[in-house]
């Protein structure tokens, strides 16, 4: 047995030789989309695996006795390895989301626990960068509410992650509170910045998976210095907001900042006496404890559905 020639496989190694068969059915297409798909997904898998490693040890290691430049270094590689699993797990929603693979969980929870998670970890970004951080509530929160905590939690660390980024000077503000729309009580989040601000004409585009590749490297490099989400976790957000029942809007303006605004049903009714009501900056709480109660929903058990039910 004797090894092709180089001429035999200059020959017949590329689409149009003898060796290679173009895809001619809807189905081979398909199935050569879907082994894609895999493929990505089992190497996202693998890079996810490798950075908890990185984050893991260099966790360990800032623990350790360090000079003020090294400890300066291991930091940075802890927070490059925070961005760098974020950016996985975007891809990975992504995936999942295109695939109708993406299971919503809902349960009873509390806004008044999301948001102090939020606030515990979004906190040493903006200390990083000099930001002025704050999560109000306007009003009193329900004790509980009906929705998908993860996934909610999920949604709102990719806006605050996303004002973060594109904020160098000013401040992050959350803005929480309950709000009336159909009958429906909704919980609405106002995600406002100080940052660069968007044209008019961007604003359509910013929550779709695959827009800015030509601005891939910058974002990337520049979400791993701070660990934070890029461009992609917006349009994970917004996919899985709609799963949610609930939408995501956007006001900004070049210069000035901008602010995206949450709206997500949260299992409750609405009174006549809170149908129509509105807030003002003076009614707004800072978060910090448990809130009061004044609405409750019955307990109800832990409802799944696909991502599949609501995306096509």
């Amino acid at each position: 047995m004797r090894p092709k020639s180089t001429q035999e496989i200059l020959n017949s190694s590329g689409p149009g030789s003898p060796g290679f068969e173009e895809p001619k059915t809807s189905e081979q297409k398909d199935a050569i989309i879907a082994s894609k798909s895999r493929f990505i997904d089992n190497m996202a898998y693998q890079i996810r695996t490798l950075s908890n490693a990185i984050i893991g040890f260099s966790d360990l290691l800032r623990q350790e006795e360090l000079s003020d430049a090294q400890r300066e270094y291991v930091t940075e590689i802890y927070s490059s390895g925070q961005g760098l699993a974020a950016l996985v797990n975007d891809v990975l929603d992504l995936s999942k989301i295109e695939n109708g693979q993406l299971e919503i969980e809902t349960a009873d929870c509390s806004l008044a626990l999301l948001l102090e998670e939020l606030k515990s970890l979004m906190t040493p970004a903006t200390i990083e960068k000099g930001l002025d951080f704050k999560i109000e509530t306007t009003g009193r929160l329900p004790s509980n509410v009906h929705t998908d905590p993860v996934r909610l939690r999920q949604c709102l660390i990719n806006l605050v992650g996303n004002a973060i980024k594109f904020t160098d000077a000013g401040h992050v503000h959350v803005h929480a509170g309950m709000d009336c729309c159909d009958g429906r009580v909704v919980a609405r989040f106002d995600v406002e910045d100080t940052g660069v601000g968007m044209p008019p004409d961007r604003l359509d585009k910013i929550f779709e998976p695959y827009a800015g590749c030509d601005e891939a490297k910058q974002s990337i490099l520049a979400s791993l210095s701070h660990g934070l989400v890029v461009n992609s976790g917006l349009a994970v957000a917004n996919q899985i907001v709609q799963l949610l029942g609930g939408r995501i809007g956007v006001v900004s303006e070049p210069g000035r900042g901008s602010i995206f605004s949450l709206v997500v049903p949260v299992g409750l009714e609405a009174t006549p006496g809170e149908k129509g009501q509105k807030e003002s900056p003076a009614s707004r709480t800072p978060v910090s404890g448990e809130q009061g109660a004044e609405a409750t929903v019955s307990p109800r058990p832990v409802a799944r559905r696909s991502s599949s039910s609501k995306i096509g």
